[in-house]
């Protein structure tokens, strides 16, 4: 747990340290930086929590502006969006490969993965609700995805899906416009659910 802690500057020495929780705000050992930040009078300490949280301020801006032309990052939220909407459009249905109703955990899974046909990311053929085992554990169980995708769609469809398509290369507007389009479309289905 303590290795995937962020690191800290030191209000007392302003060096980096590993905190044991997210409240520590000095390093102490061997410094003994606690001991003097207790000392501190209390103006002094509110000023320097004050810089940290600004500087943690102007990090998360910069961050955001880079999102804002990051395409493998709006890749990756409309990504989200679309397996959102594909695990509340498949719910009642079960899993794609066994048939399961009702898995604790149930994940967007593609017939064609993402890695070998970039160009079938969102395509609403080629992914299907699947449970976690199939998906994660066996490998999407290619085999039994086929015969049951053939139940679903047909077999002109999944013969489609298996020929050659062109490369879909999304812009970060496209992106964007998916993303939305999914996000509306997943609150909408969230409402009917309940």
């Amino acid at each position: 747990m303590l290795e995937s802690r962020r690191r800290k500057r030191c209000q007392v020495c302003n060096e980096l340290f590993k905190p044991f929780n997210t409240l520590q705000v000095v390093c102490g050992f061997p410094k003994q930086c606690s001991e003097k930040f207790a000392k501190m009078p209390d103006q002094v300490k509110a000023q320097r929590v004050k810089m940290e949280q600004d500087t943690a301020k102007e990090n998360r801006a910069i961050r955001k502006k880079f999102r804002q032309n990051d395409r493998s990052w709006h890749l990756q939220k409309t990504q989200a969006e679309f397996n959102k909407w594909i695990r509340l459009r498949d719910r009642r249905m079960g899993c794609v490969s066994c048939g399961k109703k009702n898995v604790p955990q149930f994940h967007a899974g593609h017939y064609l993965s993402v890695g070998s046909h970039p160009e079938l990311r969102f395509s609403k053929l080629n992914c299907h609700g699947q449970c976690s085992t199939c998906n994660s554990f066996k490998s999407g169980s290619i085999v039994t995805y086929r015969i049951e995708l053939i139940e679903r769609i047909g077999i002109e469809l999944v013969e489609w899906l298996e020929g050659p398509h062109k490369i879909t290369r999304y812009t970060i507007d496209d992106l964007k416009v998916m993303r939305k389009q999914y996000r509306d479309m997943n609150k909408k289905m969230e409402i009917e659910i309940c």
